[in-house]
């Protein structure tokens, strides 16, 4: 059991760090195309998003490719379940964990060697 545990734990913190140097790349590219605090509200807004469809997926059991093949009944769907409470906690709870973790693992400029 406790291999398992550990294999699964691996896996999952290597897919955040993946995800948050791929935030950190795509952080990057906005800041050299648009001005920096574009860039930082877009990414805010891709972190917010991020744990809005988090909670579609986990708890309404919806699929990224249902919004293509049934827009409309996945519009109703996430209409209706965002007006939950809980919707709006869990989104922002998980939300907090993605931008807590790009924060805390994004390079640090204010240092580097030159």
């Amino acid at each position: 059991m406790w291999f398992d545990v550990l294999l699964l734990a691996t896996f999952a913190w290597a897919g955040c760090l993946v995800g948050w140097d791929s935030l950190s790349q795509v952080h990057a590219q906005l800041r050299t195309r648009c001005s920096p605090t574009l860039a930082s509200t877009l990414i805010i807004v891709a972190v917010l998003l991020c744990g809005v469809g988090v909670f579609l997926g986990r708890f309404e059991r919806l699929n990224s490719w249902e919004l293509v093949t049934d827009p409309l009944q996945v519009a109703m769907t996430a209409s209706e379940a965002l007006l939950q409470p809980r919707a709006g906690v869990f989104s922002l709870a998980f939300a907090s964990f993605v931008g807590a973790g790009y924060l805390f693992t994004r390079p640090s400029t204010k240092f580097s060697a030159s």
